[in-house]
């Protein structure tokens, strides 16, 4: 219990790879999601070597016009999927965002194809404000997906930040008697803060929201 009360408060949650061939992309990038730790690689090819010292991957973030390619048979006609491609084989559940100077309907389903988020670069800052919001989150839950929904769900619906502790607790098959103990809060206020997650999320209880975010 007391590795998971850890997790609340500390970024112990891996690292990010950043390819990207422009230094101004790095430090934009570096400045939304800091203190994250970078790893920075500026070509296809440095970026895998990067993957092999990477132990803790937790995002890649990848531009699509690289200097270089890599070889695919899949991706023949579109190379520059060829590298997220490969990081998507070598680390299936690790989220992907592409990001890109360049945007059309072909481009963003190959990237879905791949199961990646596509981010334009024109105009992008709140784009990163919210994927730093959903890293933050993934400290509560420890997965991606279980994160973009509990950011939905706090937007929608106007979660406070200790509602937001419980639900991703919940959704961490923890009882009330353990997020109290988490949380160091008595289980009367777990009680009170599952009723305000019920009455804003249309949930019966803690345990049906998990239910729901189990299934996505």
């Amino acid at each position: 219990m007391a590795a998971m009360a850890g997790t609340l408060g500390s970024r112990g949650g891996g690292s990010i790879l950043l390819v990207d061939d422009e230094e101004s992309v790095h430090r934009m990038v570096a400045r939304y999601l800091a203190p994250w730790p970078l790893v920075q690689a500026f070509s296809a090819h440095q970026a895998l070597e990067r993957l092999v010292e990477i132990r803790d991957l937790r995002l890649a973030i990848v531009d699509l016009n690289l200097p270089d390619a890599l070889a695919n048979a899949e991706y023949a006609d579109q190379p520059w999927f060829a590298l997220p491609a490969r990081i998507r084989t070598q680390h299936p559940a690790v989220p992907i965002i592409i990001f890109s100077a360049h945007v059309n309907g072909q481009l963003v389903n190959a990237a879905h194809r791949l199961g990646a988020e596509y981010i334009f670069k024109e105009d992008c800052g709140a784009n990163w404000t919210r994927v730093a919001k959903r890293l933050e989150l993934t400290l509560l839950v420890d997965d991606w997906k279980s994160a973009t929904y509990l950011q939905d769900l706090r937007e929608r619906v106007k979660l406070s930040k200790r509602q937001v502790d419980v639900a991703a607790l919940a959704i961490r098959g923890l009882g009330p008697v353990e997020i109290a103990g988490v949380l160091g809060i008595s289980r009367n206020s777990v009680k009170r803060h599952a009723e305000n997650l019920r009455r804003k999320t249309g949930h019966a209880t803690l345990r049906a929201l998990a239910r729901d975010v189990a299934a996505i």
